[in-house]
């Protein structure tokens, strides 16, 4: 009967997580550039490579125009924090929560160095939800939350390269 009712939580906590995720359906969308004129660079220095790929694929995505050599301008990804805090079992031991809290520091440069946009930290925040003594299972929802939380910085520097979009293009040029 305990191990029907740990059954039916974890099923609940799965379809809330599945709803809330699909609350941010306008993250996925593609985000249009506001001037594409200027040619940007990314230089990632972080150990992780995957936000680099991240944001290069956003930014692409959005129409912005990323070189690997000669660029207008920078994106200096500085940092990238990934912190949780330990398991927390249900009240029933059978579900584990992890609160999950991801920074990331960028600015973006001239090719004199000039500082176009200040550096400035983005913050999100998620929950990763596992089976109690299930590894797999809680690895496995810890990196798709990672993934989405990168997914949303890079969502996050587009809209901000946009909303800065004609000052930029008026520095470099």
């Amino acid at each position: 009967m305990i191990q029907k009712r740990n059954h039916f939580i974890l099923l609940g906590l799965v379809s809330i997580m599945l709803l809330t995720s699909a609350c941010g359906f306008s993250l996925r969308q593609n985000i249009q550039t506001a001037n594409t004129s200027v040619v940007y660079r990314l230089a990632v220095e972080t150990r992780e490579p995957a936000i680099g790929h991240a944001v290069s694929s956003a930014m692409r995505n959005a129409g912005f125009q990323v070189s690997m050599n000669s660029a207008d301008a920078e994106v200096r990804i500085v940092d990238e924090e990934i912190t949780h805090d330990e398991l927390t079992p249900d009240t029933y031991g059978a579900i584990e929560i992890r609160t999950i809290i991801y920074r990331l520091r960028f600015g973006v440069y001239g090719v004199d160095g000039a500082t176009l946009v200040n550096t400035r930290t983005l913050e999100f925040t998620t929950t990763s939800v596992g089976e109690m003594g299930n590894d797999q299972i809680e690895d496995s929802y810890f990196r798709k939350a990672l993934e989405e939380l990168r997914l949303q910085a890079a969502k996050s520097i587009i809209q901000i390269l946009n909303s800065r979009a004609d000052q930029i293009a008026d520095r470099v040029n």
